[in-house]
């Protein structure tokens, strides 16, 4: 425990010290004015930020900021809870290392040491933005599988898939793990319970519903950008 502690230590003063010194800039401020006309004006954002590929993201990154944004109106708060959301991160990576069969004495140390001192990630949890969620939400969704798959505790997988349907919102980088989870569900399939599995994607697909709106309204904006998107070119 003694390591444990001293490890996020070190990645609290890494993500949360000196928050004056984090990036604001579009996207921060664009956050920080959605988060705060939901939580002063009552006006819920139908989507998030706008994405580089053309479309707009989920505002699902808006609302996961609703807790600090109804405590304070200060973006260096808000910095904080996303460095917060890291540390979360870090202790999620260690306990997930420290169950992993094989994983000596040693692996969830060293996981949750690297996990701490990484750049990007500090970087990245330094900023009022969905991919500070990135990090947190993808060891949740892994961790809930193993313990739902491998470890039999059938309910988790309902919370996985939940935790699954919050990242692939936050970020699409987030649909390059769907190959693997298709792939452990079917490895697993004696270990899946059609009940947790469907009440997971209701409860995900409820999370969905005002970008739905959003996209339903607006003659689907992110089907026209992807289709805009120009297609791949090899070279040989």
């Amino acid at each position: 425990m003694l390591a444990l502690g001293a490890i996020l230590l070190l990645a609290l003063a890494l993500r949360t010290g000196w928050p004056t010194l984090a990036e604001f800039k579009f996207d921060e401020a664009r956050v920080t004015a959605l988060a705060l006309e939901l939580t002063r004006e009552g006006r819920l954002p139908l989507a998030g930020l706008p994405s580089s590929a053309g479309f707009a993201h989920s505002p699902i990154s808006v609302y996961l900021y609703v807790p600090v944004f109804l405590l304070t109106s200060s973006p260096l708060a808000a910095t904080v809870y996303s460095g917060l959301l890291g540390v979360v991160a870090v202790a999620l990576g260690w306990w997930l290392a420290r169950r992993w069969p094989g994983r000596g004495a040693w692996g969830h140390r060293v996981a949750g040491l690297l996990l701490a001192a990484s750049p990007w990630l500090v970087v990245f949890s330094r900023k009022v933005w969905q991919i500070a969620f990135v990090p947190a939400l993808t060891l949740a969704f892994v961790g809930l599988t193993i313990s739902a798959l491998v470890e039999g505790r059938h309910r988790h997988l309902a919370w996985a898939v939940v935790a699954y349907a919050l990242l692939v919102q936050v970020h699409p980088s987030g649909i390059a793990l769907a190959p693997a989870f298709f792939l452990w569900l079917v490895i697993f399939r004696r270990q899946v319970k059609a009940g947790s599995l469907v009440l997971g994607v209701v409860l995900g697909m409820a999370t969905t519903v005002p970008y739905l709106v959003y996209q339903v309204r607006d003659g689907w904006p992110l089907l026209a950008a992807l289709q805009a998107l120009p297609a791949a070119v090899t070279d040989l």
